[in-house]
């Protein structure tokens, strides 16, 4: 009873050597607590493997007895069949072997002679095997068994409780997810209005293509107004077609925004992908961030040009009678009392920009934007009825109001001491109606509007989201006269907010006035004129349309309809065979419940048994021969990755997927499992020896004062002392680190604290520890001096570190070089020192990574780097090289954080731990490098100081040392085009030249070696333009230097470098 509650699972034993209870049918692994324990325990462990090893002896002889009867047999049922029929046949079954051996001599040992009880036994063993350490020896299933890695146990497979479902026992919703999305889900929903008393389908999003939620918000502003989405869905610009069918190009945008509405308004599907009108009718880059209120305005002006080239003038003013109303400028001489001439002329506005600094409410702000300027001292105003110059007052008068009034807050400044635009954050109130009749002009004369009509209602708001004008997102609001509700526009999320905005956490109620709510996310407030009429919205229908939308529109239900007729075929097909697929694995699983005999069970791995009862699909095939020994049987190292199972549960598998190299139970590869069993022992002989070994060093019982004593690597020793795995630490050789090309001492090693000496019994220890983990061990006797070859050759050879580097260290300066060329600069802290290398090994390393150097090439050039650093003049012992020039990028949207521009600095900018990488890894311990400090200063581009100073004397002493031939090499950094696919792309190209040659002469080359003529601009050196007729040696350009150039096409800032791009240039909207 309490094994079918699951209490199997605490079933505990006896105590292991950590003190801990071991599992039933567990052998004891547990850490000791002390060495007396971890004694015994290894000495347990010994008997245990010892014992294991003689078991398979006594089964290796019952095998070869049992193939030895089997093959007699055979040979005299053959010959009795053969009797009168003349002599045997050559090489049949009855003819012996060749070579005279014993068919156990040419064959291994599997088990398939044993009996079933010995098979299981085999197994278990293989399970008790260090190969076999986490499989339990023992399936022991209980209820709700999560499944366990031993081979026996299946129960990962079946069904689990509800909270734990996994692969085909998942709901079938989540599984149908593999079909694809039901278009259905995706529909518009209809839902009823009290407002019209009928039907109202839910509006559509639009669907953000990388950075357009600016447009999005703008462009759900629009739609929603009714009389404006009434004309445009109207006009009928794809009937205006050129001699070769195409739209006009000056029709394009009003023929994209009638096809983006019309897909709006009647498409069943409830997100609108906007692509076709933003990036090929707009042309704008989908990955840019750009104003809404920018875009709004050039949209409008975009919308209005095409519509005055329209045949039908019905629609010429359809936006000017929307959104254009008028203001003009009133200058009144303080003298005279006049009005300027100018005064009475009429400005048209679309939008309103108020400012919110200093300003609490939208009428505050209204207040500011009419509020009288003073002129005077030097802005003096020119009065034409004084002659001269006087003090005047200028003051801004609204004269008349469009039906749509746009008001745009002052939400971003330009900061012109950090060179950024920074966002106001203050909290906003405005009113959700508001009468402008006291904001209109005075003189009603100059206006056109009676009290009435100054009323004005809210009707729509974008929202900017985000901390800064660099980042953020917009939203809209919008209040819909389909069922005079509020509804918010997140991309393709829409929602129904109610009949008002008070719900949402994006304002705060004003306590002070019912009728206003304050918001610091507020940019664009829309007010709608109250006595304006709306268009109901019957009016808009498919009607209406012209009939080339007309067909666009069936053609949207036509595809929609089709779509979820498909997806419903797919989805009634996928649940016949998802049904049929889970009847068949709780078949397969049953059957594997039952009980049989393990010498007919099948092994198959884990992982195709995993993937074939949790996927519909299955798997292809399932191939077993990555789980057998050099013997083609199964191989006991891998029996953690295989499950056995019934024959009746394979045959169902071997019906739905074929399996090859199959693997019975019964062919366990006994001599691989003894070999599993004769490696542990060693290893454990080993263990017991080492711990033997630690105790006598820690009993100082090892004399070091003999004249036989070895030196070691320090931090070898050291990690042999901590680390409780001998075989672990000695795949290393304990002097593969202090030890040069010739055997002796390297000289790069520090004597007192790179050396260990030890006795002569600890390094036999050593020796042969390592001997048999076929890792040879040199050895190095304290007698020994460092190496006089290599110190020799030290100061003229640089790439001398190369012979005394570990294999690791190498590996991880490649690793290092890989993160340099590849990771975008990093982002660097005032006053922190750092090591700076000159800029040419950044692009040497990124031509040998592009190449696909092999790794000496790689740690080569590491070491010569590391050379050029050690570089100091002979007579001075300054350092050689140029002065450094580092040039910085401000990190947009940090505060005083910069990063390294590095295509326009000469040297390169390293951490101290990775300059530490690249030392270890051409042998170089000290720390005797080229360091430079960042002094940072507050909202200003930061310097760097050198540490040392240069040499200005003796800069001839490193010219050429690096040359690869006549001249010097340059690296040439730009925008090239490519040969293949013709788009131009930013790289670095090495150039051989005289350096007596002219800057001029150097354009020509660059432009002779890439084969393209007038592609340079500006050449420049560390931010500095080269003129034409200079040259290089003038400029001080030498060996290893990069320039870079700009082209005519590029823009003047780079948006690799972080400068701003212009916004929507070589747009449509600029056009």
């Amino acid at each position: 009873e309490k094994k079918d509650k699951g209490t199997r699972r605490g079933a505990l034993g006896k105590r292991d050597a950590n003190g801990k209870f071991k599992g039933k049918g567990k052998r004891n692994r547990g850490a000791p607590a002390s060495a007396e324990t971890k004694a015994e325990f290894l000495k347990e462990r010994q008997a245990q493997v010892a014992g294991a090893i003689e078991k398979l002896n006594r089964y290796t002889t019952q095998t070869a007895a049992a193939e030895v009867n089997k093959e007699s047999s055979a040979r005299e049922q053959h010959r009795r069949s053969t009797r009168g029929n003349g002599a045997l046949l050559n090489g049949g079954l009855g003819s012996p072997s060749s070579s005279g051996q014993s068919p156990l001599a040419s064959s291994p040992m599997s088990s398939s002679s044993l009996s079933s009880s010995s098979v299981q036994t085999l197994w278990k063993l293989a399970c008790e095997s260090d190969s076999g350490k986490s499989c339990d020896i023992e399936p022991l299933c209980f209820t709700n068994c999560s499944g366990r890695k031993s081979p026996f146990c299946i129960c990962a497979f079946k069904k689990c409780n509800q909270s734990k479902r996994k692969g085909l026992w998942r709901k079938d919703q989540d599984l149908l997810m593999e079909i694809g999305d039901n278009p259905a889900f995706y529909e518009r929903r209809k839902r009823w209005s009290n407002e019209s008393k009928a039907e109202i389908v839910s509006p559509a999003g639009l669907k953000n293509l990388g950075a357009t939620c600016y447009a999005n918000s703008v462009l759900q502003c629009l739609f929603n107004i009714t009389g404006l989405r009434r004309d445009l869905l109207m006009i009928s610009a794809g009937g205006t077609k050129d001699k070769k069918g195409a739209v006009p190009e000056d029709l394009l945008v009003i023929d994209g925004i009638h096809r983006l509405f019309a897909e709006m308004q009647f498409s069943p599907n409830g997100i609108v992908n906007p692509g076709h009108f933003l990036t090929q009718v707009l042309q704008l880059n989908q990955d840019v961030q750009q104003d809404s209120q920018e875009f709004w305005t050039l949209l409008h002006y975009s919308i209005d040009a095409a519509l005055q080239k329209l045949e039908d003038k019905r629609f010429h003013n359809i936006l000017k009678s929307s959104f254009v109303g008028q203001t003009s400028y009133k200058t009144v001489c303080k003298k005279c009392k006049q009005l300027s001439d100018s005064s009475k002329n009429l400005h048209d506005f679309q939008v309103l920009e108020l400012e919110v600094k200093d300003s609490g409410s939208l009428q505050s702000s209204l207040e500011t934007y009419l509020a009288e300027e003073v002129l005077d001292g030097d802005n003096k105003y020119f009065c034409e009825f004084c002659n001269s110059r006087q003090d005047a007052v200028r003051r801004t008068e609204i004269n008349n109001l469009p039906k749509h009034l746009i008001l745009q807050l002052k939400r971003f400044r330009f900061d012109l001491k950090t060179f950024e635009r920074k966002k106001i954050k203050t909290n906003f109130r405005f009113p959700l109606s508001i009468d402008m009749d006291p904001y209109l002009a005075k003189d009603k004369s100059q206006r056109k509007h009676s009290k009435k009509e100054s009323l004005y209602d809210i009707e729509s708001i974008i929202l900017h989201k985000g901390k800064s004008a660099a980042q953020g997102h917009y939203i809209s609001l919008v209040k819909r006269d389909e069922d005079d509700q509020w509804w918010q526009f997140d991309d393709q999320n829409v929602t129904c907010i109610g009949p008002d905005l008070h719900s949402l956490n994006n304002f705060v109620k004003d306590e002070t006035r019912e009728d206003s709510l304050m918001s610091t996310q507020m940019y664009i407030i829309v007010y709608r004129k109250r006595e304006a009429s709306k268009v109901k919205a019957e009016e808009i229908s498919v009607d209406i349309l012209p009939s080339a939308s007309k067909n666009q529109v069936s053609s949207l239900l036509g595809s929609f309809k089709e779509s979820k007729e498909s997806y419903y075929g797919k989805r009634d097909l996928f649940l016949k065979n998802l049904q049929s697929k889970r009847e068949e694995v709780e078949k397969l699983l049953e059957y594997a419940d039952e009980d049989y005999d393990l010498k007919q069970a099948y092994c198959i791995s884990s992982e195709s048994l995993s993937k074939w009862t949790s996927t519909l699909k299955g798997c292809d095939s399932i191939d077993m021969k990555p789980f057998t020994c050099r013997h083609n049987l199964i191989d006991p190292r891998r029996i953690e990755d295989l499950k056995l199972i019934s024959p009746q549960s394979y045959s169902i598998l071997r019906e739905s997927v074929p399996v090859e190299n199959v693997l019975s139970a019964d062919m366990l590869c006994v001599h691989c499992l003894k070999e599993v069993f004769e490696k542990e022992l060693k290893e454990l002989k080993m263990e017991g020896k080492n711990r033997i070994m630690l105790g006598k060093y820690h009993q100082n019982m090892l004399k070091t004062q003999s004249s036989s004593t070895f030196y070691i690597s320090k931090r070898w020793f050291q990690r042999w002392t901590k680390n409780s795995s001998p075989s672990a630490t000695m795949q290393i050789s304990p002097t593969d680190d202090i030890i040069c090309i010739h055997g002796n001492i390297s000289p790069s090693v520090n004597v007192d604290s790179d050396l260990k000496e030890i006795d002569s019994e600890l390094w036999q220890y050593f020796s042969d520890a390592c001997s048999n983990l076929d890792t040879p061990a040199p050895e190095i006797r304290s007698s020994q001096k460092i190496c006089e070859k290599c110190s020799g050759s030290l100061s003229n050879n640089h790439s001398i570190g190369l012979c005394y580097v570990t294999a690791k260290s190498k590996k991880k300066g490649v690793e290092a070089i890989k993160e340099i060329t590849s990771s975008s600069p990093m982002m660097l802290k005032s006053r922190e020192v750092y090591t700076a290398i000159p800029i040419r090994w950044y692009y040497e390393w990124k031509k040998l990574l592009a190449e696909g150097a092999t790794m000496q090439s790689l740690v080569e050039s590491i070491s010569r780097c590391v050379w050029s650093s050690r570089h100091t003049c002979k007579q001075h012992g300054k350092l050689l090289g140029k002065e450094p020039r580092v040039a910085f990028t401000k990190i947009a949207g940090r505060r005083n954080s910069w990063h390294q521009s590095i295509h326009e600095s000469n040297m390169l900018i390293l951490t101290s731990p990775m300059w530490k990488i690249l030392r270890n890894a051409v042998g170089f311990r000290d720390n005797v490098d080229f360091e430079v400090q960042v002094e940072g200063i507050k909202e200003l581009s930061p310097s760097i100081s050198v540490q040392r100073s240069f040499c200005s004397i003796c800069p001839h002493e490193l010219k050429g040392e690096y040359a690869k031939g006549e001249g010097i090499n340059l690296w040439i950094y730009g925008a090239f085009d490519s040969a293949t696919s013709g788009s131009s792309s930013k790289t670095a190209i090495e150039l051989n030249v005289d350096q007596g040659i002219t800057v001029n002469d150097l354009k020509e080359a660059i432009e002779k070696k890439t084969k393209q003529k007038g592609i340079i601009h500006a050449l420049l050196y560390c931010q500095e333009v080269l003129k034409d007729n200079q040259t290089l040696s003038s400029l001080n350009i030498d060996d290893g230097d990069a320039l870079h150039f700009e082209t005519l096409n590029e823009l003047s800032s780079d948006a690799e470098n972080g400068h701003d791009v212009k916004n929507f240039e070589g747009t449509r909207l600029m056009s």
